[in-house]
């Protein structure tokens, strides 16, 4: 994730450590004439990027373990979904279970995940088919 806040560019990059671990590695890029002086504020900056970070944690932890519950029981795999921002997303979602649908109709077998397909190849198919939806 790419983050661009006043005098600060924030690199982060999570690597899976498996289905619920992982590893974030987080890079903060100052301006020269920040970094040599004005170290107060990116200590300060840095202190309140890392308390949101925090409680973005937590959010992820507790929506991890609804979401969990809510596969395990068979009741829902996505969403909720907040408009506008994450319409494409939802689209991705019902466009991967319209897919498995089909996929599931040719072979009388339900997969065991909406994409088990290649996520590329997958993405591929659905960025062309939003993107006709988005023109027409």
């Amino acid at each position: 994730m790419v983050e661009w806040y006043p005098h600060v560019l924030v690199v982060s990059v999570v690597i899976p450590r498996g289905p619920e671990k992982c590893t974030v590695i987080t890079e903060f890029y100052y301006p020269e004439d920040v970094v040599w002086f004005e170290p107060e504020f990116i200590e300060a900056e840095q202190a309140a990027y890392f308390e949101t970070a925090k409680e973005d944690d937590e959010i992820c932890i507790r929506m991890h373990e609804g979401r969990k519950a809510l596969w395990m029981a068979g009741v829902s795999e996505v969403g909720p979904y907040q408009s506008p921002t994450e319409e494409g997303m939802q689209h991705f979602h019902e466009y991967c279970g319209w897919r498995a649908s089909a996929r599931s109709a040719r072979t009388s077998r339900r997969p065991k995940r909406a994409c088990s397909t290649s996520t590329n190849t997958i993405a591929a198919r659905w960025l062309r088919h939003w993107l006709v939806k988005v023109a027409s």
